[in-house]
């Protein structure tokens, strides 16, 4: 695996958990996902941005359980601060939801973060994502979303207070147990900064 110098990695252990945390650092805080150390995970290094400085984290899992057809999930995990170029981050996001769909064939897609004023209709549109937060996460406003194409897999997401001194409320994801199929849980926090 090849982790460009700008991501970063960190073991969290409580009495039950052992977590991993995986960052990537920018000039706006950057992004985090934290991962039980159960699931199976791999950076997707090829998708990192290079150039441009976007607040974007993709990595693979793969749960022991998936639906009938799909070979692993693939999280893109996008900070769009506000005074971002939306233009740069939307062909940015299509070249890598193309990328995904070429190469990795038959992947549950989960985008999730914080877009900001990001138009997201196109790529929900042309690569079958659905919207599923449909409830305010900031104030009155749905600031962070989850776009994805396994919206049937999972419960509606579930609407929790803000973490410590944050004001984003956090979002939790579980798994339709009505499908029966032991598949990744999400409790994600949003946060503009880590």
């Amino acid at each position: 695996m090849d982790i460009t110098a700008d991501l970063h990695h960190h073991c969290y252990r409580s009495a039950s958990t052992f977590l991993l945390a995986i960052y990537r650092s920018s000039i706006h805080g950057g992004v985090c996902i934290y991962l039980n150390e159960l699931i199976h995970f791999a950076i997707l290094d090829d998708l990192t941005d290079k150039t441009d400085g976007l607040e974007v984290l993709w990595i693979t899992i793969r749960p022991h359980r998936l639906p009938r057809g799909i070979s692993n999930i693939i999280i893109g995990l996008v900070h769009h601060p506000p005074t971002a170029n939306n233009s740069v981050m939307l062909d940015y996001l299509t070249s890598c939801l193309s990328d995904i769909e070429s190469k990795h064939p038959n992947t549950g897609i989960i985008l999730l973060g914080d877009p900001n004023q990001l138009n997201d209709s196109w790529l929900k549109s042309n690569f079958d994502l659905k919207q599923i937060i449909h409830f305010p996460t900031r104030g009155g406003n749905t600031l962070d979303k989850i776009l994805t194409n396994l919206k049937t897999y999972y419960n509606p997401p579930i609407k929790r207070p803000a973490f410590g001194l944050s004001d984003l409320r956090q979002v939790k994801l579980k798994y339709s147990q009505s499908n029966d199929l032991n598949l990744l849980k999400l409790n994600t926090p949003f946060y503009s900064e880590i």
